[in-house]
């Protein structure tokens, strides 16, 4: 599987601008597609690290196929809470991609496989304009 990343702007030029505590990450993807399970993964591994960590899952009450997330954000500090914004995106569709795109904060980064036919930004219907946009001069 081949993926892409995608930087919002330029990668961090000092430890300035490093002064950050706290890394957000958010998967998505269909229900089933591992969203929960690479979600766990990472988080176990930061807790097991040391870092403090917060979780957010977000999904449909079927059993599988619709759009479903999951944020962690890591932190060496105690988390009360989650972020509105995220500092890397990991995608398993489009839909992600459609509905998560403006989450990412400046100097973010997105990860996507490009080879997936449906990962073309003409073929999201709902994308909103600003989205389709950022996607169409990016990807």
């Amino acid at each position: 599987m081949n993926h892409t990343l995608i930087q919002k702007n330029p990668p961090l030029q000092s430890s300035s601008d490093l002064k950050r505590s706290d890394f957000s990450w958010m998967i998505g993807g269909a229900q089933g597609s591992g969203v929960d399970t690479s979600a766990n993964i990472f988080a176990r591994a930061a807790a097991s690290g040391g870092l403090y960590v917060f979780g957010k899952r977000e999904y449909y009450s079927n059993i599988k196929g619709e759009h479903s997330y999951f944020q962690v954000r890591l932190s060496k500090k105690v988390l009360r809470s989650h972020v509105d914004t995220v500092d890397m995106l990991a995608t398993f569709d489009d839909e992600t991609l459609a509905r998560h795109v403006l989450e990412v904060r400046e100097y973010g980064a997105i990860i996507y496989d490009p080879d997936l036919e449906h990962n073309k930004v003409e073929n999201i219907p709902t994308i909103e304009a600003p989205a389709r946009d950022f996607l169409t001069g990016e990807l």
